[in-house]
Parts: structure tokens; C-alpha cells; sequence
């Protein structure tokens, strides 16, 4: 990983080897039958991606994900839940979203919305019918808004976004935080 303004920015060779491996590596007889023989794509492939990345046959840009870090909310009210990117690609009809949870208090991650051309918020209960989209990818933007916030809302929101051929990236989290009366300042 490297570290470029602030952000962290995934290694794009090893995201590439690693997708590459998943390429060229079939799963079934074939591949059993290769490993038998001694003879598979796994050995050659590191060598050979890190001659052709600098003499640019492959080129793979990360998509560059932004969140901020925490929001608060109350109760009963709604909280937009910004995440923005950069491609170096072109948008297209392409673009994904997901959109994925985790309880303060622990448990499992899950999915809340996916979005491809169009919305698909989550038949989970948790937030069934309370999800809405609020992005503009043209403008890279893949907001959510989250309304009739519950203290049940409380904890950790993350936001995927691939723009083929842009699929790696980093995954940036936004703490939610919901309370019962907004906070107040009180200026002497």
C-alpha cells in the first residue's frame, strides 16, 4: 500500500497478479491435471505481469473512494451518507455500487444497497423501505440516504464502488452515529 495525500491506495500490481491468478488458474480437472504435471500458469505469471506493467501492455488505475468519517443524526430525522470517487475511466452504465453495514454493537456485515443503472436497497428489515439513492455517479457521487434514523442505526457504513476496468480500491468507512436531541453549541 502507499500512502498518496492523506489516502491510502491499494498496490495496483498485486490487485492485478491477484485477479490474474483467479484468470488463468481454472478451477476443476484441468487445473489438477497441470499441477500433476508440474507445469502451471502460477510461476510464470508474476514475471511476466511485471515485464508488460512497465512497458505498458496492462494498465490498471484504483478507483479512489471518499467517505467522511463520521456523521450524526437523530432520531426520527434523515442522514445523507456521502461517498465520492474518482476513476481514471470513463463512467459508464458499468459503474456498481455496494453499499454494506455493521451493528456498534457487533455481528456480522451486510448488504444494504446495490446499484447498477439503478437502485437495489436491501430487503433486510433492519433498513427495508428507510434506503434511499442520493448519488450522481456522472459526477461521482454514490450517496445514500438513510431516513427515520433508530438508534439501532448506530455503527459502520462502507462503500464499494467498481468502474470496469477499475474494480480495486480502497474501502473507506463512515462511523454513524444517532442520538435521541442534537447536539447544541453554547457560544459565551
Amino acid at each position: 500500500m502507499t500512502h498518496v495525500g492523506g489516502r491510502t491506495r491499494l498496490g495496483v500490481t498485486c490487485s492485478l497478479i491477484t485477479s490474474c491468478y483467479s484468470l488463468v488458474s481454472p478451477a476443476g480437472r484441468d487445473h489438477r491435471d497441470m499441477e500433476r504435471r508440474g507445469r502451471t500458469w502460477r510461476g510464470l505469471l508474476p514475471p511476466l505481469l511485471l515485464l508488460l506493467l512497465p512497458m505498458g501492455f496492462i494498465s490498471v488505475e484504483c478507483v479512489d473512494i471518499r467517505m467522511s468519517p463520521e456523521v450524526y443524526g437523530v432520531v426520527g430525522e434523515s442522514a445523507r451518507l456521502w461517498c465520492g470517487f474518482t476513476s481514471s475511466d470513463k463512467t459508464s452504465e458499468l459503474v456498481s455500487v455496494d453499499w454494506s453495514y455493521r451493528s456498534s454493537k457487533g455481528g456480522p456485515t451486510f448488504s444494504i444497497l446495490h446499484y447498477q443503472s439503478k437502485a437495489y436497497p436491501t430487503p433486510e428489515e433492519t433498513f427495508k423501505d428507510r434506503i434511499k439513492w442520493d448519488g450522481d455517479i456522472g459526477r461521482g457521487d454514490a450517496s445514500i440516504l438513510l431516513e427515520d434514523l433508530r438508534l439501532t442505526d448506530n455503527g459502520t457504513f462502507s462503500c464499494v464502488v467498481r468502474n470496469p476496468p477499475d474494480v480495486h480500491g480502497n474501502v473507506p468507512q463512515t462511523k454513524l452515529t444517532v442520538t435521541l436531541q442534537s447536539k447544541s453549541v453554547v457560544y459565551d
